[in-house]
């Protein structure tokens, strides 16, 4: 055999020996392939007991628990959860199937958001889950198009998986936002008591009035429209929870709140203290001490007590007007 018979056969062999060794990479690059990200969690939904979610610092944002058959967030002294939201993370994550590999190395999980939550260059959100085959943490990082880049800490490589993972970032976002309606008992006057002494009184004749009249309006005015007051109540019955803080936190002796008294056709009388500052509009309940035997509204509103809850602006706008924002403006005007 001559020489360059034998440099073609060389050649030949090295050609081969790269082509085993590329399949032999490929294989091994999509093993996993399209493979569940979190296998089981589906089946495990109804024994899941923790979740806790925590943000770069690392700080945790809530730890959510399930106590009996709610499930509440501790960081907030147990206000029930937003379940909703809950479930749409779980079911995201139980369907979310591996895509494509992207990278072992740590020094470019920050570019996918992935980095460790102690790390500087932090982005995502970490998941640690309470299964019973064990707890599972992973961090959820940047979405791209209809996939999300995730790492878990199990594993050395990240993954782009299937599905938008967005879990919520402030402890605020996990909170059940309803309260119980204020106008379920039948609510008959709301007597507003601004600080500097304006009073604004609003009244139903009856309970099954849909109108709200407004009492001592100066002669020669008019309201802006005839449902403005009615709003009132509206604010009342669909108000909704965007944080929460102790009372004292945020109501304390120096601040001076709206006062807005509440009466019901049935005899009950109970007080909402309203009022602003840098973190947004706020409000409390502020129940008679001895309510523990109460039946009625006040006994519904219990869960409400000792809190402040932060509430939509608009809502605290409508809860806390004054006489001119409900009249229609003069000629002068």
């Amino acid at each position: 055999m001559n020489r360059r018979a034998l440099g073609v056969l060389g050649l030949a062999a090295v050609l081969l020996l790269t082509l085993a060794a590329w399949l032999h990479f490929a294989d091994e690059r999509v093993s996993g392939l399209d493979d569940p990200l979190l296998p089981g969690l589906r089946g495990e939904f109804a024994e899941l007991s923790t979740l806790r979610v925590s943000a770069p610092g690392p700080e945790v944002v809530a730890t959510l628990e399930l106590r009996g058959e709610r499930w509440v967030v501790a960081e907030r002294d147990d206000w029930p959860a937003d379940t909703r939201r809950l479930r749409e993370l779980l079911l995201t994550l139980a369907e979310a199937r591996r895509v494509e590999p992207r990278t072992g190395n740590p020094a470019q999980w920050p570019r996918l958001g992935v980095a460790p939550m102690e790390d500087a260059a932090a982005s995502g959100i970490e998941l640690a889950l309470e299964t019973p085959t064990g707890p599972v943490t992973l961090v959820i990082g940047n979405v791209d198009g209809p996939y999300t880049n995730v790492r878990l800490n199990r594993e050395p490589t990240a993954w782009l998986v299937s599905g938008v993972l967005r879990p919520a970032r402030s402890t605020g976002e996990w909170l059940d936002p309803a309260v119980p309606d204020l106008t379920a008992a039948g609510i008959a006057t709301v007597t507003i008591r601004h600080p500097d002494g304006e009073q604004v009184r609003l009244q139903r004749q009856t309970e099954d009035a849909n109108d709200v009249s407004v009492l001592e309006i100066p002669d020669g005015r008019r309201l802006l429209h005839a449902t403005i007051a009615s709003a009132t109540l509206g604010a009342l019955s669909t108000l909704r929870v965007e944080e929460l803080a102790r009372r004292d936190s945020v109501f304390d002796e120096g601040s001076a709140p709206v006062s807005i008294e509440l009466e019901t056709f049935g005899g009950e009388t109970f007080r909402l203290l309203a009022l602003t500052d840098d973190d947004g509009p706020w409000l409390t309940v502020d129940l008679p001490e001895d309510t523990a035997a109460t039946l009625g509204l006040t006994a519904s509103l219990q869960p409400l007590a000792g809190r402040a809850l932060r509430i939509p602006r608009h809502r605290f706008d409508q809860l806390t007007r004054r006489m001119e924002d409900l009249l229609a403006p003069t000629a002068d005007d």
